[in-house]
């Protein structure tokens, strides 16, 4: 009897050339089997298969027909993973009566009940079907090419599948960073039957290109620590994947910021992780969101020395000569910081990045060693994050340097893993311990901002030797700072004891 399947795919967009390229990648020995798939979308004349999320098509296999039913239409980050019923037909008609799933031909047959099924629209595409084997795990790269058929209309398809058919998911995970990682990948947002409806209803994707905040993991007890984890990497993809586009095709300097932050909040869901289990392809997301960081992390200071620190003291009366010269040099550190960055994010870096934090989260999902409760971590985490901090936290009033700067990337660190875990603690004792640490992180970074400003004499002077009136004017506003930065720092031994008085909430 046909069985009820769920696929475990990763779905690629293409351009023409990235799928012929793609073809003839000396990993790929075989040629690979090549067939013409013709397949048919039916629904109802009001689409009621598609607002419960199905599609039906009718595929002509050999001299019979195959009709497929799939629960879940979207993809999941660029992850197929929908359930899939297929059984043999003896025409090209659909027959919700042959679904031999129970349950799922319930739902269609109630969802078309009342009403006939019509040809939505069709998909024709030349697939040349590649088998690989690694490490014990057999995969499947399907590369398709064809166009989607809707009333008069038509729209390209041009995509790559790599489906894991037996073993491990890290296995694809491998094969997929040493196929894609040199190029480009641009994760498919949606399956060819949502293309095929979009088609047909003239629906145009939504391009909202705005830096967007961290949202809060969806964790809940009762979740296993692979299950929390999965979701904790899910937020923070979600904040780096469109904070990058802000950052590639914006001037927006909040892009570069939440970037920043994702990229931070994922090294620490990481080392949170490390402790639970570890691997080579684990570390090299460390590894990859370093390097990302690093230059991100560049553009975010260039941002902040026009931003805040230049900005708050150039309009001062009268104005001061010198600072349009230096306002120009910013400017162009700026324009030097940002190629640097959007180069790192067309790197086989972010290549990498972006198929780890694909594929991970189901792998966490299903780990053997990840299925004890979350609570039974939860308390134990913070507790380690809390040591670092209390330690230098008992000499505040004398750091300098290097233990300034530690202690802020320990703050940091807290702070991420107390919003990562927060939803399993009462509110009420989460928010007063928050509260404070936020007051002090805000004293650190301020302090450490300045500290980083003392690069605008060097740029300053390189870019404008011929402009004396800019050095001084530099001078003028890294000194407010430095007097401002002195006043915040006085107040953070209160800070510090604040927040110890506000109660360890996990204790």
């Amino acid at each position: 009897m046909p069985q009820l399947n769920r696929e475990f795919e990763l779905k690629l967009d293409l351009t023409g050339k990235e799928l012929e390229r793609l073809a003839r990648n000396p990993k790929l020995h075989a040629a690979g089997t090549q067939k013409v798939l013709r397949s048919v979308y039916y629904d109802t004349p009001d689409h009621r298969l598609h607002a419960q999320g199905i599609s039906l098509r009718v595929r002509k296999d050999g001299q019979s027909y195959v009709q497929t039913v799939k629960l879940g239409m979207d993809l999941q980050d660029g992850l197929s993973n929908p359930a899939g019923i297929e059984d043999r037909l003896d025409g090209a008609q659909p027959n919700p009566a042959r679904i031999h799933d129970k349950r799922v031909r319930r739902k269609v047959q109630k969802a078309v009940r009342g009403s006939g099924l019509t040809q939505a629209f069709e998909t024709v595409v030349t697939r040349t079907t590649h088998r690989l084997r690694t490490r014990g795990s057999v995969m499947e790269l399907a590369l398709d090419r064809g166009q989607t058929l809707a009333m008069n209309r038509r729209s390209e398809i041009c995509e790559a599948g790599l489906e894991l058919v037996k073993g491990h998911p890290k296995d694809l995970l491998r094969a997929a960073q040493s196929l894609f990682a040199k190029s480009g990948v641009r994760l498919s947002p949606v399956s060819k039957a949502e293309r095929g409806y979009r088609l047909l209803l003239k629906k145009r994707p939504a391009k909202a290109i705005e830096p967007v905040r961290a949202r809060a993991p969806n964790i809940v007890k009762g979740q296993t620590c692979g299950e929390a984890f999965a979701e904790i990497l899910r937020a923070a993809r979600e904040q780096i994947v469109k904070n990058r586009t802000a950052v590639l095709e914006t001037e927006e300097p909040e892009g570069a910021h939440q970037l920043r932050v994702g990229l931070t909040r994922l090294r620490s869901a990481h080392r949170a992780l490390q402790a639970l289990g570890d691997s080579p392809l684990l570390r090299q997301i460390e590894t990859d969101a370093r390097t990302l960081s690093r230059a991100v992390g560049q553009l975010r200071d260039a941002d902040v020395l026009i931003g805040e620190i230049y900005a708050p003291f150039a309009g001062n009366p009268p104005r001061k000569p010198g600072f349009d010269a230096l306002l120009g040099a910013l400017q162009a550190h700026r324009a030097a910081m940002q190629k640097e960055a959007r180069d790192a994010l067309a790197s086989a870096a972010w290549t990498r990045l972006l198929l780890s934090l694909t594929l991970w989260p189901s792998m966490l999902e299903r780990d053997p060693s990840l299925q004890s409760p979350v609570e039974e971590y939860a308390d134990k985490a913070l507790q380690k994050r809390w040591k670092k901090p209390a330690k230098l936290g008992r000499s505040i009033s004398s750091l300098e340097g290097v233990k300034r700067h530690e202690m802020r990337k320990s703050l940091k660190k807290l702070r991420y893993t107390v919003q990562f875990l927060a939803p399993l603690y009462a509110r009420a004792k989460v928010k007063p311990f928050v509260k404070q640490l936020k007051k002090l992180q805000d004293i650190f970074g301020y302090v450490n901002d300045v500290a980083m400003a003392g690069q605008m004499r060097d740029i300053c002077a390189a870019a404008c030797r011929d402009e004396p009136a800019a050095l001084v004017a530099a001078g003028f506003v890294l000194g407010q700072h430095e007097a401002k930065a002195a006043e915040v720092w006085a107040g953070a031994p209160e800070a510090w004891q604040r927040l110890r008085s506000s109660g360890r909430f996990w204790r």
